[in-house]
């Protein structure tokens, strides 16, 4: 038996590819908050919010009807890099109230949460108002731009609450309350970090300010980047692409008789080039598809060709 279509193979691939793309995401967030607060517990209480939110958006997209497929996966990996925002500000100011106030006790990070609720809540609603427009996509791509708004909307809604919920719970548990003494020697550390920060941005900011010739260079360097970088479209160095990319082993034939044309009369002349198609030594199957639609793919979906149901349509 020849199989004429096999989209589960292909599809299956481009999937498993977006999960260890989401794994590997959430690994590079792990280590950028890791370097950057130079805490373990802190980076540890970070990373538990990622596959709590992402477990709880897919369950809010089976009860949507929203399939897991490569665009949700997309919209999910979009996410990933502002889902930590809401927990990285409560968890930072858990940790400045204790430090301050000289005591880790549950009733200072409670309130340490209620200080910063109102701005983590306005500022999540901002992004979520940037991204729900995209919904509202009509025309060819409105069913395939639909799950990125729904989705992503929903990962910073419910990163939101994992925040108010799930990093206070962390922070306070025995497993990764932190010690004073943590805290003070992750005070120094952070302290020097910046001191070291500082230090090479006036190294660098300082003689550009000053100097007319040092900004020229720099301005000439700048925009001598940004036209190399641009130089990779123009010669293909670097491929770009709006639509996913998925070739397919297959070839459409699609027909439209008059509109009084008769369904056997249809079906007779798809008959027809079906014999033609035959003698290619390209072709391995065919099917025909007359007064129904086939199974479409991307560009079947984009072109509405689920809407091809009369008796004078036909497709091979």
């Amino acid at each position: 038996m020849i199989k004429a279509r096999n989209y589960g193979q292909t599809a299956d691939q481009k999937v498993t590819e977006l999960i260890l793309k989401l794994i590997k995401a959430t690994f590079f967030v792990f280590v950028l908050v890791l370097f950057a607060f130079r805490a373990l517990r802190h980076a540890i209480m970070v990373m538990l919010v990622i596959p709590v939110v992402l477990f709880m958006t897919v369950f809010v997209a089976w009860i949507w009807g929203i399939t897991i497929d490569r665009v949700s996966l997309f919209a999910l990996i979009f996410s990933i890099g502002i889902l930590v925002d809401d927990a990285i500000v409560v968890i930072d100011n858990i940790y400045r109230r204790w430090l301050a106030d000289g005591r880790t006790d549950d009733a200072t990070a409670v309130d340490a949460v209620r200080e910063v609720g109102n701005l983590t809540i306005l500022s999540t609603f901002t992004v979520i108002a940037a991204l729900l427009p995209m919904d509202f996509v009509s025309g060819m791509m409105g069913p395939y731009m639909a799950p990125i708004p729904k989705l992503g909307s929903m990962a910073m809604f419910i990163s939101l609450f994992a925040a108010f919920v799930f990093t206070p719970y962390l922070a306070i548990s025995k497993w990764l309350r932190p010690s004073l003494a943590y805290l003070a020697a992750a005070e120094k550390r952070e302290h020097w970090d910046a001191k070291y920060i500082e230090r090479f941005f006036r190294a660098i900011l300082t003689p550009l300010i000053e100097s007319p010739k040092k900004r020229s260079f720099f301005r000439l360097a700048l925009w001598g980047s940004f036209l190399f970088a641009c130089s990779f479209f123009y010669f293909q160095w670097v491929a770009v692409k709006m639509m996913p990319l998925d070739n397919k082993p297959e070839f459409s034939v699609v027909i439209d008789m008059p509109q009084s044309t008769a369904l056997p009369v249809t079906t007779n002349l798809a008959g027809s080039l079906v014999q033609k198609l035959r003698a290619l030594p390209e072709v391995t199957a065919l099917q025909v598809y007359t007064g129904t639609a086939r199974p479409f793919d991307f560009n079947g979906m984009v072109r509405h060709y689920y809407m091809r149901t009369e008796r004078w349509q036909t497709e091979i």
